[in-house]
């Protein structure tokens, strides 16, 4: 059956060509026929299992980021905060020091 494919699918292709063409199709084929095949009712449910456990280590990784990130906010609002009284602070002392403008 293959021959008469060959004889019918000639393209204009050397044979070299259809060598490789053929190779590739036979990989293909290996490849798909080494996959396992697996009953779907008793493995489906196996791998349902498993997503949800993933799902569940997921979404408790996610609220521990969650949690730091509140912190790490915290922190950054307060550098911020800290920031502008000290910028008030030295304004402050440049204005102080402007009678005197010493040179």
């Amino acid at each position: 059956m293959a021959q008469k494919n060959q004889e019918g699918f000639d393209l204009g292709l050397s044979n070299e060509e259809k060598a490789d063409l053929e190779n590739m199709i036979s990989d293909f084929n290996a490849d798909r026929s080494s996959l396992p095949t697996s009953s779907p009712g008793t493995d489906f449910q196996d791998r349902v299992d498993a997503l949800h456990e993933k799902f569940s280590q997921m979404g408790e990784i996610v609220l521990k980021i969650n949690k730091r990130m509140d912190a790490f906010y915290e922190i950054i609002q307060l550098m911020h905060q800290k920031s502008e009284i000290m910028n008030k602070r030295i304004d402050a002392v440049i204005e102080a020091t402007k009678p005197y403008n010493l040179k």
